[in-house]
């Protein structure tokens, strides 16, 4: 199947929407940031500005839930040890109906669209590194085992 249509598939069943009906944490998404861009677009919603980086507003079969980060980005973190949303693979996914979550949980893992290759510039990472003190260091240290473990 093409990323394509497995994005087409997805948004047959699961549609962005504004509307929030509440409730709480029913699971997890392992994924990259985009692909659930391929998938839904941006983040449609304003998050607290604290513990989530990110969020979007789902109807999947007329159910609401909502996909976003939780605690492990710049927001809650900051620069030197949060993830920024492009390297956040865990997402949480809250709402009111747990078998419907497990359901649109299984559809999203079955349809991934990547796995994506981050693409970086070795010599000016390179060159940033060089320029640290080593508490800076340490942290980098901290946010690589993270973010790769």
């Amino acid at each position: 199947m093409t990323k394509e249509e497995k994005v087409a598939l997805i948004r047959e069943r699961a549609k962005v929407s504004d509307s929030n009906d509440g409730g709480s944490l029913l699971g997890y998404l392992d994924i990259q940031y985009n692909e659930l861009i391929d998938m839904f677009g941006k983040p449609n919603r304003d998050t607290d500005g604290y513990k989530i980086d990110a969020e979007w507003g789902i109807k999947f079969d007329n159910v609401s839930f909502s996909i976003y980060n939780y605690k492990d980005g710049i927001n809650y973190n900051g620069e030197v040890d949060g993830l920024p949303v492009e390297m956040i693979t865990e997402w949480h996914v809250g709402g009111r109906d747990k078998e419907k979550a497990a359901e649109f949980i299984k559809l999203i893992t079955e349809n991934r669209t990547g796995p994506y290759k981050i693409e970086v510039d070795v010599e000016d990472i390179i060159e940033k590194i060089k320029g640290l003190d080593s508490s800076d260091l340490i942290h980098l240290k901290s946010f690589i085992e993270r973010a790769y473990s």
